[in-house]
């Protein structure tokens, strides 16, 4: 069992993420914020999903994979720089508006 947290200061997107991962059996939402910082990391024991305009990594490493959805690959450069143990960055064009 993958166990998620969803970060986004988006409300929508979270919900519909969690909605759309609700459906596969393997993964289980423990949790969702609107801040990377707020992200309990003991009941995130292997994914955070973020949504990201700016992210920040605290010191402490915690045992937990990333995965960045942005249009803004500019703002994951700071978290990929603190060497998480694992990490995605999907990159897609977001029409705001």
């Amino acid at each position: 069992m993958i166990r998620v947290a969803i970060v986004s200061p988006n409300h929508a997107l979270r919900v519909g993420l969690r909605e759309m991962l609700s459906h596969h059996p393997g993964i289980q939402v423990v949790g969702e914020v609107a801040r990377l910082a707020d992200v309990n990391e003991k009941e995130t024991e292997v994914a955070v999903l973020a949504s990201v305009s700016s992210a920040r990594l605290r010191d402490d490493k915690g045992n937990f994979a990333l995965l960045f959805l942005t249009d803004d690959l500019d703002s994951v450069r700071a978290p990929l720089s603190s060497s998480p143990r694992a990490w995605g960055v999907f990159a897609c064009r977001c029409r705001r508006g």
